[in-house]
């Protein structure tokens, strides 16, 4: 079990680092890891703002930038994703959360309640979101020790869910190499607003975790490319395993929408994912997806295949 240790607090402080300060120092490992069992550090982007984005509203056109939005997500967060870290089988980890350091006070109080019931918990608050990449690596950096050959680095999206054996797989597919992306190509996607869950095979997902060689104590992190360019690097290795990731379909997404018809039924999300109260899947609207899927978007997808053969033969 992971158990926060006080450090020295550094001198010197980077510039991204706003919001409350931690004077004792930040959380570390209790105890030096071996060579051959390297530390894991998950990232989790919160509400930090884009500079020029566009992420002003959802799908649904709701501002996404009040209080009501926040609490939502926060609402997401605690059903869905910390649960599931709660919930892992292999507790040696430390998650970095990135929040806005503008949060609001109240969500400051319920940040603080979560970090004092799971150490690992790292709130982390910058300006911006492209702060991210670098503080994050700091993070890693200063918590790596000359026994440290090699690294975990890996990421979730705030309303997505690990399956409770994620980290403990993980540590099973560590093989020493240099440098390496890892993705279980296989998961589930839940619409928790229709009761439908689905099984999902995705290549270079979101889930995509980085297993590399310290140098010099220093590391890239999974933060060094956008996920799904991951299988550009050459570096990518898919495991095929059972579904070990759960995205959540909501109506406040930004782009995701269900990508399967493989329909699934009697999976306990409590005891599979730590889901603490997870919404009834419902036969009907599942039926309905399969049903569409074969009666809709196969002969489109068959459709827009054939038109660019068309023209493709045409130019």
């Amino acid at each position: 079990m992971m158990v926060p240790r006080r450090r020295e607090a550094r001198d010197e402080r980077d510039e991204s680092r706003e919001g409350p300060a931690d004077t004792e120092g930040p959380p570390t490992f209790s105890q030096p890891h071996p060579p051959m069992r390297p530390k894991v550090f998950i990232n989790t982007r919160f509400n930090m703002v884009m500079k020029g984005g566009a992420e002003h509203t959802d799908k649904n056109g709701v501002p996404t930038r009040t209080d009501a939005w926040l609490a939502r997500r926060f609402d997401l967060f605690e059903r869905y994703c910390l649960p599931s870290l709660m919930a892992q089988t292999d507790q040696e980890f430390l998650w970095f959360v990135f929040f806005s350091h503008r949060t609001p006070q109240p969500f400051m109080e319920r940040i603080r309640g979560i970090q004092e019931r799971f150490p690992p918990f790292v709130p982390c608050f910058l300006q911006d979101f492209e702060q991210q990449g670098a503080r994050y690596r700091s993070e890693v950096e200063q918590r790596l020790g000359p026994e440290d050959a090699f690294v975990i680095t890996g990421r979730i999206d705030n309303d997505d869910a690990f399956h409770r054996t994620f980290v403990e797989r993980l540590r099973k597919e560590f093989r020493s190499s240099d440098d390496e992306y890892v993705n279980f190509t296989r998961g589930l996607q839940l619409d928790a607003e229709r009761g439908v869950l689905v099984d999902v095979r995705r290549p270079s997902n979101a889930f995509v975790v980085r297993m590399e060689r310290v140098r010099n104590g220093g590391v890239g992190t999974v933060l060094e490319v956008m996920h799904h360019h991951a299988q550009d690097t050459g570096l990518l290795r898919n495991v095929e395993a059972e579904p070990l990731w759960l995205q959540l379909i909501h109506g406040a997404n930004m782009e995701n929408g269900l990508r399967s018809a493989r329909v699934r039924f009697g999976v306990d999300l409590r005891a599979e994912f730590g889901i603490v109260d997870p919404p009834p899947i419902r036969w009907w609207p599942s039926l309905l997806v399969g049903a569409k899927h074969w009666a809709v978007d196969v002969p489109m997808g068959l459709a827009r295949r054939a038109a660019r053969i068309v023209l493709k033969r045409g130019s």
